[in-house]
């Protein structure tokens, strides 16, 4: 999954100075969503069949890794979001955002991950990125 985000995460790097300057990347913003579209139905379809050739002993972790693979696009959509809040100088959003995620991460880890193991545990993190996504799209609705 770390390896499958750092695309995402790397472009957010390259939008950050760009962003700052005021310039708006419409056409990468949206190539590199498409590539994490992309990288999504790779990871949902083969990673599976992978892991079922090479690794057969971890076959209980296919729908976690399934349900882990649906976050690279809203992670790919938080990292633009994040890019253009720090450009405008407005990190009390991607603060606010990270504390809104990371309790709401921890709740669901306590509640689904005791309800359904570690597909629980996946729905809790993909459910908490979706969160803080349309907070702080809600965020820049406001704020336009």
């Amino acid at each position: 999954m770390l390896l499958i985000e750092s695309i995402p995460r790397s472009v957010g790097l390259y939008l950050l100075p760009q962003e700052s300057e005021g310039l708006k990347n419409k056409k990468i913003k949206l190539i590199v969503i498409l590539i994490a579209f992309f990288l999504t139905l790779l990871s949902v379809f083969v990673i599976p069949k992978l892991i079922t050739i090479f690794l057969p002993e971890f076959l209980e972790s296919i729908i976690p890794i399934q349900i882990m693979s649906l976050s690279i696009i809203p992670i790919t959509i938080f990292t633009i979001q994040q890019a253009e809040f720090l450009g405008k100088e407005n990190s009390q959003v991607v603060l606010i955002g990270g504390i809104i995620q990371s309790v709401l991460y921890l709740i669901l880890i306590i509640i689904l991950g005791q309800l359904f193991g570690l597909t629980g545990i996946a729905i809790g993190f993909f459910l908490a990125m979706l969160v803080r996504v349309i907070f702080n799209a809600m965020v820049n609705i406001v704020n336009n």
